[in-house]
């Protein structure tokens, strides 16, 4: 990616869920190809954008930071948590001086309708996509999560490094697949059944 930029309704067209016949995940392709979401491509996009810490952090390790290189998804988490760090005392300061408006309850209409919302997480963008019957009750969810975004981009990284450790030992083999899964920060439930060395 270059940076594009979509509104949250479109994240179909972004995440462009398929089914693969050798897997229970979908995957998601972006213009026909495997994308990764979460710190790494947003501190290769968004890295001018950091300040005080975290800036320098950034500036100091650009170089370690390649968008094709998954492995440097963990330096990209670490000079986010500082970024995190610093707004986080920025923003207490604020609270302590300004204080908490009280912003009451929101009153809603109940009625048949649809709400998308996209957030970023820690591990990547998140889709909600919702929609209500006349008594406003769920008809229809959908939830894309970054794991399941990243599960294309994961299975691609994971046949290149296989491919190129083939004639290695099972243990060098496991060793390299776990450290790449590791590397996108899976949720636990899809991270303990990710790699099985055959």
């Amino acid at each position: 990616s270059q940076g594009e930029r979509f509104h949250q309704d479109e994240y179909q067209k972004i995440t462009n869920e398929t089914v693969v016949k050798h897997s229970y995940a979908k995957h998601s392709l972006f213009e026909g190809k495997p994308f990764m979401v979460g710190s790494l491509p947003r501190v290769k996009i968004n890295g001018d954008k950091l300040e005080g810490v975290s800036r320098e952090l950034y500036q100091e390790t650009e170089e370690l930071l390649p968008a094709d290189n998954t492995i440097s998804n963990n330096l990209a988490q670490a000079i986010e948590l500082v970024h995190c760090i610093d707004r986080s005392v920025q923003d207490i300061d604020v609270l302590l001086s300004d204080g908490l408006e009280n912003e009451g309850i929101v009153d809603i209409e109940i009625k048949k309708n649809r709400g998308i919302n996209a957030v970023e997480a820690p591990r990547g963008i998140l889709y909600h996509d919702y929609t209500f019957n006349e008594t406003g009750e769920i008809s229809k969810a959908n939830i894309i999560t970054p794991t399941a975004q990243n599960a294309a981009n994961i299975e691609k990284d994971i046949k290149i490094i296989a491919k190129n450790l083939i004639d290695s030992n099972e243990d060098e083999i496991k060793s390299s697949l776990e450290l790449m899964v590791r590397a996108y920060d899976p949720c636990i439930s899809c991270s303990v059944h990710l790699t099985h060395v055959k």
